[in-house]
């Protein structure tokens, strides 16, 4: 019953609930928990979930760049990402692209095994308690 539990929170809150459901196993890494996930959606499930958050990610991030003047707040993982779709379609922001073109190439890249995702523990200054969990985009090398 637990392990349908899990896995029906993962489908309907994706990686927003990756701590919740860590917490619910009882895990004390979010790791764990996605080692687990990983096991039970084999194939082309669990890389289109990810795709589909990476989208999510790009376009906040595209959303946080007009706010700032195009300045990013942090160079990090999804800056990556984000930079690697941009050069892609050769533009300095994904206003005149349609969405569809740009998540289909987000998605494609996940599907060759470009990026994947990758959730961290985040640990109070103690190392012991859990504050949360941060989701790191992994890119590998692109041609």
């Amino acid at each position: 019953m637990r392990k349908w539990f899990l896995l029906l929170l993962f489908w309907s809150g994706r990686f927003d609930v990756l701590d919740a459901m860590r917490w619910i196993a009882g895990h004390t890494d979010a790791e764990h928990v996605y080692a687990y996930i990983e096991h039970e959606f084999p194939g082309e499930e669990l890389p289109q979930l990810e795709a589909e958050y990476s989208i999510d990610r790009i376009y906040r991030r595209e959303q946080e760049r007009k706010i700032n003047n195009n300045v990013p707040n942090s160079k990090d993982g999804i800056d990556a990402l984000y930079d690697i779709v941009l050069k892609h379609f050769n533009v300095a922001s994904l206003t005149m692209v349609p969405e569809s073109e740009w998540a289909d190439f987000v998605l494609s890249l996940r599907k060759d095994e470009k990026f994947h995702l990758e959730p961290h523990t985040v640990y109070a200054e103690n190392n012991h308690d859990v504050i949360g969990v941060n989701i790191s985009f992994v890119m590998h090398e692109t041609e």
